[in-house]
């Protein structure tokens, strides 16, 4: 899906909170769009998109992944417009997201998804891509463990961030252990973005045999990095 260019949806309930930190983390980490707001329509779309099935509207949307009514900062001075109640309705995961994406982007890119949920009666974790017929079970062993949502939740998290890894990892996203792609947008990882330059540097140069090898500063690389950082597009 991700090498057609399709957008789809990652369609759960059991793993709600799980699906929802998988893709978001991608987003910094291999630099690609995060969750848009229905809001902006200037946003870019995210490759992925949470759905939460029999769900009607954005709020009942929240409320099924917090498991509570969400709590938004109604704050003056214009910070509501980013973390009051009309800005958290602006992400729909409710059964509206596939008619909303479909707007956005276009029927045919957006008619894939990827299912995911606790599958009892198999005893494990289901993940599921209807359209291409693949169907795959990960066994629970101990079944004490399908009854745990903290623990299973934890299980599902582990596979889903060695699937996805591993799919960044086919498209060249990262080296050995050092994320190359990460999107420098705060101080955190800007530091990282930052050693990793002075790490690639060093293994490339020793590799290469270079005689006299460049070793730029570290504030060198930071002052560098921030200038570059506003024109790097976000995939």
């Amino acid at each position: 899906m991700y090498a057609d260019g399709e957008y789809f949806l990652y369609e759960t309930d059991y793993f709600s909170v799980t699906v929802m930190t998988d893709t978001t983390e991608r987003s910094p980490t291999f630099s690609l769009p995060a969750f848009e707001s229905f809001n902006i329509p200037t946003e870019l779309p995210s490759i992925v998109y949470l759905h939460l099935p029999g769900v009607s509207g954005a709020l009942e949307g929240w409320n099924r992944l917090l498991r509570r009514a969400p709590r938004p900062l109604e704050w003056e001075g214009g910070i509501a417009t980013q973390t009051g109640i009309e800005s958290i309705k602006g992400y729909n995961f409710s059964d509206d997201v596939a008619e909303l994406r479909a707007k956005k982007i276009g029927a045919e890119k957006t008619k894939l998804c990827a299912k995911v949920d606790r599958d009892l009666d198999a005893k494990g974790i289901r993940f599921s891509l209807p359209h291409a017929g693949i169907d795959v079970l990960y066994p629970v062993a101990d079944e004490a463990l399908l009854d745990d949502k903290l623990l299973l939740n934890i299980l599902g998290k582990c596979l889903l961030n060695a699937h996805s890894t591993a799919v960044m990892g086919v498209y060249g996203r990262f080296e050995g252990n050092v994320m190359t792609y990460v999107r420098a947008s705060n101080n955190k990882l800007i530091d990282r973005a930052t050693r990793y330059v002075q790490l690639l540097l060093k293994r490339r140069q020793a590799e290469a045999k270079v005689e006299n090898p460049v070793e730029p500063a570290y504030e060198d690389i930071v002052r560098y990095v921030y200038s570059v950082v506003p024109t790097l597009p976000t995939n």
